[in-house]
């Protein structure tokens, strides 16, 4: 029996080709296939509201490789996220696709009420390099957390004067965002149920009634604190609240 022989001319290409393959296999563990825009965000809370959610984009960081079937990179969250932070994609992708990839897939972070502070903290998202492939880490996002006040106002303490029941002078008050009001979204501050005896607090003539992207810092609310003609002489705390008005939903896609 003649057994058949056969020679490598060129070893030199054999080894490159098994080299490209090597490396198209560890491709994902080399560096991250997915991009978030922005990288960081920054979300604030109160001890009784929740803040303003901010939305994060994923998209492929290179073109997606032309494969039969087509490749995709499906996205899942982390089993452990950050306290008092939810996160949720918005409408019902969770794969990157060569039909998505431009527009990429969102997700919306937002703050719970009474979230915790915390600097600097790391949310990772999951990525698999094919639709059967193993999730790893992929791509992070940093996410800054601050519990503070919606409103803030420079004139923390006021004195009413009922002295002369015919003259009763009000003491403006103005009420401003701690923090700018991001676009589509307005702050409206809410006067507290029950209104301490002595004195009434109404919007000022003519001031707006919610505080805008466009009023956030610089102009807020005026209101006026007015004594009562029975006033008497006393030290009265007075709060007010606020409510958050947020854009319809984002249309599923």
């Amino acid at each position: 029996m003649k057994l058949s022989t056969f020679r490598i001319r060129n070893p030199q290409a054999v080894f490159a080709l098994l080299a490209l393959l090597g490396s198209v296999g560890t491709a994902h563990a080399s560096g991250p296939l997915l991009g978030a825009t922005p990288p960081t965000v920054s979300l604030f809370c109160s001890a009784n509201n929740p803040g303003y959610p901010v939305t994060v984009v994923l998209k492929p960081l290179a073109t997606l490789p032309t494969t039969t079937p087509a490749t995709t990179y499906p996205i899942s969250l982390p089993s452990a996220g950050i306290a008092g932070v939810t996160v949720a994609v918005v409408g019902s992708a969770t794969a990157i696709t060569a039909a998505n990839s431009s527009a990429g897939i969102s997700y919306i972070f937002t703050p719970t009420a009474a979230c915790t502070t915390g600097a600097s903290q790391t949310y990772t998202f999951n990525v698999a390099p094919t639709t059967g492939g193993a999730a790893v880490a992929d791509v992070q996002v940093t996410v800054n957390v601050t519990r503070t006040n919606f409103l803030t106002t420079t004139t923390p303490t006021v004195t009413l004067n009922c002295v002369n029941p015919a003259s009763l002078t009000p003491v403006a008050v103005v009420l401003k965002a701690a923090n700018t009001v991001p676009t589509t979204y307005t702050l409206t501050p809410v006067l507290a149920s029950t209104t301490p005896a002595g004195f009434t607090v109404a919007a000022a003539g003519g001031s707006a009634a919610n505080i805008t992207p466009a009023n956030t810092t610089a102009v807020g609310i005026t209101y006026n604190f007015t004594p009562a003609a029975t006033c008497t002489l006393n030290s009265q705390p007075y709060s007010s609240k606020r409510t958050l008005s947020r854009p319809p939903p984002l249309p599923l896609r």
